[in-house]
């Protein structure tokens, strides 16, 4: 079996694509992936699972059609974490910490994909690490922004400002990325 996504992944960045550029900028957006990984974008359900493939060119989409700049691509990335994450899990985030949060990510991660990567975090002071192998797209250099966007938008909460988070190093199928919080 191929790695999969969760189609709530499709629905939250239609809500914030539609939010920010209305739904015609979607429509584009979906029309500008393959035919044969249209439909999660154009009929995602929430609980479904979708190629991984799917989610890669919905990524490359969006960085083609409505934002090529690196910093924007991630600002919109993060803002798709934070709408996915819901103002109710945000505010019980923020009675938590780092620390907690990120010992999260392994189980995260397992509720939106399936696959057979292996996620190991390492806690410290400023800085904690999160390494990701076996799986194969981080030479995709769209899911190396996603990664900074989405544990970014994790940990923010949890101390009530942006935190820096960077790759610090990758392969075709690892990625290991700072976090500094501290």
């Amino acid at each position: 079996m191929g790695s999969e996504v969760k189609g709530i992944w499709f629905l939250v960045a239609r809500d914030e694509v539609d939010s920010r550029w209305g739904a015609e900028a979607y429509a584009a957006l979906a029309a500008g992936v393959p035919e044969a990984y249209r439909s999660a974008l154009t009929e995602p359900l929430a609980s479904s699972w979708y190629p991984e493939e799917a989610l890669q060119c919905a990524l490359e989409a969006m960085r083609e059609r409505l934002v090529s700049a690196e910093d924007p691509y991630r600002e919109l990335l993060f803002a798709c974490t934070q709408r996915g994450m819901g103002r109710f899990f945000r505010a019980m985030m923020r009675i938590t910490s780092p620390h907690f949060v990120l010992r999260q990510v392994p189980t995260m991660w397992r509720h939106i994909r399936r696959d057979d990567a292996q996620i190991e975090v390492s806690l410290g002071e400023p800085t904690s690490r999160v390494v990701y192998s076996g799986f194969p797209y981080f030479d995709d250099p769209n899911y190396r922004v996603l990664v900074e966007a989405s544990l970014g938008a994790l940990v923010q909460p949890t101390v009530a400002r942006r935190v820096p988070v960077r790759v610090e190093d990758f392969g075709d199928d690892w990625l290991r990325v700072a976090i500094t919080h501290g």
